[in-house]
């Protein structure tokens, strides 16, 4: 078993070299660990490739320790690390690779556990650009650390070719992908924890965590899923029960990536509950924060619910506005004023705000002093007048 430890925020650079950075072989350890705290300056290209230095991109740094520069354009697999032992990743920053091969940061046929660290802006033209694994008998095991901002063809994010795939922790995010942006996991897998995959897309559209055809998530009995756990969803399908029977009702873990469906904690004739994509039908905000300055104030309300949803409406009245009324339509306009929710039907809606000026809060001495005609013009201009408790006035 190899350590490299001490990492202490070194680089490690390929400088471009047409090689894997760095092999783990059948029978080897190797853990990675970083301890450091210097800053590195580097910059992503208009191909979402990091690289160390200045140059013309945007701006990005790392800190601690850094594995980039690999650009691996061989027959070889991996971009910056190909493991065929166990690589445990605690710490550092596997950053700035890129392949034409599977897995621009991290190609496995062998066991990952993922602790830690950063697999980012890695770019390959072929699968995975964060991760590519693949070997029935293996496991990669990801509970911490983050994997985001890689670019592939297919699988921005992870690839799971094949083998288990256990994710309890760590974050799987903003990574793109002309097919599968976040993770495509091609065998059953187990969430808990607070696993989070989000803000992934392929081909400009939200797509995180892709299941196909027959295969279900299970959840972790030791770390089971903590509402930070948030997980989207795209099925092969469309609708489809996702998740194996007999599970808890983690439906607000999870939401779907298309808005044409919804999460449903269901339940089968012998009783058994289970997760399931169920259709879901369209909210048209007609008060939007665009136009707020016009409306005097906006709402903020969820795109699609599934049938049966309580829809909450969250209501922010600009400065001295305050809500005048709140109604949904479905064909029939609903007040909902009072309540600021509805229960979603099958069939599209829409909800529109009004809003209205604020009554002053006066106290009526202020008028001690003034003749007849200013009170008179005091009062019409605090129009609606809200009194604090009652009071007399005599003019």
């Amino acid at each position: 078993m190899a350590t490299l430890g001490g990492f202490n925020g070194y680089v490690i650079n390929a400088n471009g070299g047409n090689f894997t950075a760095i092999k783990i072989p059948t029978g080897a350890t190797l853990d990675l660990y970083d301890c450091g705290t210097t800053v590195h300056n580097g910059y992503v290209d208009s191909n979402g490739l990091w690289h160390l230095g200045e140059g013309e991109g945007t701006a990005k740094a790392f800190t601690g320790g850094i594995i980039t520069g690999a650009n691996n354009s061989s027959t070889s697999i991996g971009g910056c690390v190909n493991v065929a032992g166990t690589f445990n990743l605690y710490g550092g920053n596997i950053v700035g690779n890129t392949t034409t091969q599977l897995g621009a940061g991290v190609y496995s046929n062998g066991d990952i556990n993922m602790y830690g660290g950063n697999i980012a802006y890695n770019t390959t033209s072929a699968n995975g650009g964060g991760v590519s694994f693949n070997n029935k008998d293996k496991t990669f095991n990801l509970t911490g650390g983050t994997i985001d901002n890689n670019t592939a063809k297919w699988c921005g994010g992870v690839q799971v070719a094949n083998g288990t795939f256990i994710m309890t922790g760590g974050t799987i995010n903003n990574n793109i992908a002309t097919t599968y942006g976040g993770i495509l996991v091609n065998n059953n897998s187990t969430f808990g924890g607070t696993a989070q995959i989000v803000g992934n897309t392929a081909n400009g559209v939200s797509n995180n965590f892709y299941q196909p055809r027959g295969r279900l998530i299970s959840f972790d009995t030791d770390k089971t899923p903590s509402e930070d756990m948030k997980i989207g969803i795209t099925h092969q399908d469309g609708k489809a029960k996702f998740t194996s029977d007999g599970v808890e009702d983690y439906s607000s873990n999870f939401f779907s990536d298309k808005l044409e469906y919804g999460v449903k904690y269901n339940s089968d004739t012998s009783g058994s509950e289970y997760l399931e994509l169920v259709d879901a039908y369209a909210i048209t905000n007609n008060t939007k924060e665009a136009d707020k300055e016009t409306n005097n104030g906006y709402i903020e309300v969820k795109e699609s619910a599934i049938e049966g949803e309580e829809v909450s409406i969250n209501v922010v009245p600009n400065a001295g506005y305050k809500l005048k009324s709140l109604v949904y339509n479905d064909g029939t306009n609903h007040d909902i004023t009072t309540e600021l929710s509805f229960e979603m039907q099958t069939t599209p809606v829409s909800v529109t705000a009004e809003f209205e000026e604020k009554g002053r809060v006066i106290n009526p001495l202020e008028v001690i002093g003034m003749d007849k005609e200013e009170i008179l013009n005091y009062f019409y201009k605090s129009i609606p007048v809200i009194f604090s408790k009652h009071q007399k006035i005599h003019l």
